[in-house]
């Protein structure tokens, strides 16, 4: 089946690939939108995928069946154009808030790594304040993945640890603050404040005497912070 998919023209692989890429169904509109396929080429180039049993249809549109999602390697797609897929459907899905959080996704590995982070951060958000806290969580931690920018890491890592911890994993998010706490160029406000956050993972865990040693650390920074009562 690789080799009928090897054979096929570029209109009927590029409709696999963006398939292949979004992980699940898609309507006609989407695609011919993702693609720039016209009507009579696009179902042309449909017409031959379903034939080789390439792509299927539901009432929500077309996929890729789970027995044909090979390594897109294999399937003689080079990285540049999986990477320029990934970023065509990441700015096409940004434009819908429903799909903030796909468009994310597609963002981060399409190169677009700013975007990705801060789309991330908005739908991580949104999630957040739904209660959707391990959706939140994994979206976080994705563009984490891709973060470069000292600033931007710790932001990131600092959410994913206060996410840990609203879920009952204090280990994973001692860690996190711990990571942050490691920059040498924190500010004395913000490591002021990771203090306090790690010093009550470890009360939580029972860790009495590294929490009042945590929490001294913390009264020796309140000298140096203009708002006190901020931090009390």
């Amino acid at each position: 089946m690789r080799e009928r998919l090897r054979a096929l023209d570029g209109n009927a692989r590029s409709i696999f690939l963006h398939l292949r890429l979004l992980e699940r169904p898609a309507d006609e509109a989407l695609l011919r939108k993702l693609t720039g396929l016209g009507p009579p080429p696009f179902q042309s180039a449909r017409l031959r995928l379903e034939h080789a049993g390439l792509i299927k249809g539901n009432r929500n549109g077309r996929y890729v069946p789970p027995g044909v999602a090979w390594e897109l390697s294999d399937s003689g797609f080079d990285e540049d154009a999986v990477r320029e897929t990934h970023e065509t459907i990441g700015l096409c899905l940004l434009k819908d808030p429903r799909r903030l959080r796909e468009a994310a996704h597609h963002l981060l590995h399409g190169g677009r790594a700013v975007d990705g982070i801060q789309a991330a951060e908005r739908a991580g958000a949104k999630l957040r304040a739904a209660g959707r806290m391990e959706e939140a969580l994994s979206i976080y931690a994705e563009a984490l993945e891709h973060a470069t920018a000292p600033d931007v890491e710790r932001r990131l890592l600092e959410k994913v640890g206060e996410l840990k911890e609203k879920s009952g994993k204090f280990d994973e998010a001692g860690k996190c603050y711990e990571r942050v706490l490691g920059f040498d160029d924190l500010a004395s406000t913000d490591r002021l404040r990771l203090f306090r956050k790690l010093g009550g993972i470890q009360q939580r865990r029972g860790e009495n005497e590294a929490a009042r040693q945590t929490f001294e650390q913390a009264l020796q920074l309140l000298d140096g912070v203009s708002d006190v009562e901020e931090h009390l």
